[in-house]
């Protein structure tokens, strides 16, 4: 168990450091139980509360969070796993977002880019699926996939 606690720990530091930058510094995750583990109970895996600083210092669920922030944290996670995992033999080198993007504001849509593009330095490849074309345009490498008289097409996004 108290290696299982370890790696929770390594994983929700590396999420944190993720979701600083998708939440402009308002969202922050913390592991939830360590008071029950401390008295022999056993807690699930990953339990985790937000604190959202718009509304106070007060611990949060994962279910109630917002959509949006519900994906801006499940985005956080996702990278932050892999992150761990690939500091191990083998190194994690692709990502895949497959859509999830839609729950997004504007202004969340521009921190969701702006780390991904950060997170180019670190990985070989991100594979993005959206639907929205002003979110995959903002990247180097885009491509449209139309149904074209009963055939995919595919196009270069042009960025922009």
């Amino acid at each position: 168990m108290h290696l299982l606690r370890r790696a929770e720990q390594a994983i929700v530091q590396l999420a944190n450091e993720i979701l600083d930058g998708l939440s402009r510094g308002k969202m922050r995750l913390e592991l939830r139980g360590e008071a029950e583990e401390s008295s022999g109970e056993s807690s699930k895996a990953l339990d985790l509360v937000a604190y959202n600083q718009e509304i106070g210092s007060y611990p949060t669920p994962i279910a109630q969070i917002s959509g949006s922030q519900r994906f801006r944290v499940a985005v956080s996670l996702a990278l932050a796993i892999g992150q761990y995992v690939g500091q191990g033999a083998r190194h994690i080198e692709s990502v895949i977002i497959d859509e999830g993007f839609g729950s997004l504001d504007k202004n969340g849509r521009d921190d969701m880019i702006q780390e991904l593009n950060e997170l180019q330095h670190r990985l070989a490849r991100i594979i993005l699926v959206s639907h929205l074309e002003d979110f995959s345009c903002a990247f180097s490498n885009g491509y449209a996939i139309e149904l074209v008289n009963q055939a995919s097409k595919v196009r270069l996004l042009e960025p922009v």
